[in-house]
C-alpha cells in the first residue's frame, strides 16, 4: 500500500496494517483511517526492536468520498487475499508427507454422483464427483472442477482413523460415509481431518415435513412414496456393497499376518441408541 507522507509515496506491506476504517463527517468531508500493527496490541517487542519507533495510525481527509471509498475497499480486499494465501501456506506446511496413491489398473469399487463436505466450490454450490477405491486408498474425482487444484482428493487407507457408514433413516435424507483422518489433508485451499461423502435420497425441494402434509390416500402420492422407497433401498444396497468390497481391499494391521485383522472396520450407528438433542441451533437425532 502506497501512502502519501510529506509529498512522498511511502510503501507499507499489507501485513503491517491492522484494519482500515472510513467515516463520513458531513460538511467536514470523509476520513480514511489506517491502523497499523504496533506494540501494545498483543505484540511483544524483542530486545533488538525496543529502540525503534512505531507508527500507530494515519488519517486522510477529502471532500470527495468516492476515491477514499475505493481505497478502503481495495485495502480490505488485499488483506483478505493475503490472509487467505498465508492460511493456505501454513496449512500446507503443517501437512504430514504421505505416499502416493497406487491406482488400481482394473476398475475398483465405485460410488458415483456423490457430494463432498467440506465443499470445494465457492458460492454455496455443492461439489459432485465419484469416489473410487484403489490399491492403497480412495480417490474422489470432481466433476466439472472449478480449477486444476481441486480435480481430485486422495485419502490413504492407513491415514483413516475412523470410518463411519450411515444408512438412510427417518431423521435424515442423507446416506453418507464419514472419514476421520489421523493426519490432515488439503481439501481445496484448507486442511481438514474430517471428510464426508453423501447422497440425498429425497428429491430436491421435498422434505419430511412436506410428506406429512400430503394425502396418504392419493394414488399419485402412494406411487411417489413407493418410488422413493425403491430408490432409497437401491442406494442403501449400493453403499453396502461398496463398503463390503472396500473391507476386502484393506491391508492387514500386521503385515506379517495377511489374513489377520484389517487396519480399520466400518462403524455403523446403532439406531436403537439414538436420542434427540440440540447441540447448536436445531433439534437433531
Amino acid at each position: 500500500v502506497l501512502v502519501p507522507i510529506n509529498g512522498m509515496a511511502v510503501p507499507f506491506h499489507v501485513s503491517t496494517i491492522k484494519n482500515v476504517g472510513i467515516q463520513q463527517q458531513g460538511a467536514a468531508g470523509t476520513v480514511l483511517r489506517i491502523n497499523f500493527v504496533s506494540p501494545g496490541m498483543g505484540i511483544k517487542l524483542s530486545a533488538d526492536n525496543k529502540h525503534l519507533m512505531y507508527l500507530r495510525e494515519l488519517s486522510f481527509r477529502a471532500q470527495e468520498s468516492h476515491n477514499l471509498t475505493l481505497v478502503h475497499k481495495g485495502i480490505n480486499d488485499m488483506k483478505k487475499s493475503f490472509n487467505a494465501a498465508e492460511k493456505e501456506k501454513q496449512a500446507r506446511d503443517e501437512l504430514v508427507p504421505q505416499e502416493a496413491l497406487r491406482i488400481n489398473p482394473s476398475r475398483g469399487p465405485t460410488l458415483k454422483t456423490l457430494k463432498i463436505y467440506p465443499n470445494l466450490q465457492a458460492r454455496g454450490k455443492k461439489t459432485e464427483g465419484d469416489l473410487e477405491a484403489h490399491l492403497n486408498g480412495f480417490r474422489f474425482t470432481v466433476r466439472k472442477a472449478a480449477s486444476s487444484d481441486v480435480k481430485h482428493i486422495d485419502i490413504l487407507y492407513r491415514n483413516i482413523k475412523h470410518a463411519f457408514f450411515q444408512l438412510s433413516n427417518k431423521a435424515s435424507t442423507l446416506i453418507l460415509l464419514h472419514f476421520r483422518l489421523k493426519n490432515p489433508i488439503m481439501c481445496g485451499k484448507s486442511s481438514t481431518k474430517d471428510l464426508q461423502f453423501f447422497v440425498e435420497w429425497m428429491d430436491d425441494g421435498e422434505s419430511l415435513l412436506d410428506n406429512r402434509r400430503k394425502n396418504a390416500a392419493d394414488r399419485d402420492e402412494l406411487y411417489e412414496e413407493e418410488r422413493q422407497n425403491e430408490m432409497r433401498n437401491k442406494l442403501d444396497n449400493e453403499f453396502k456393497k461398496f463398503c463390503d468390497r472396500v473391507q476386502d481391499l484393506l491391508p492387514a494391521e500386521d503385515p506379517n499376518e495377511p489374513d489377520g485383522d484389517k487396519i480399520w472396520e466400518w462403524d455403523v450407528p446403532y439406531t436403537d441408541l439414538e436420542f434427540r438433542g440440540n447441540p447448536k441451533s436445531s433439534m437433531v437425532e
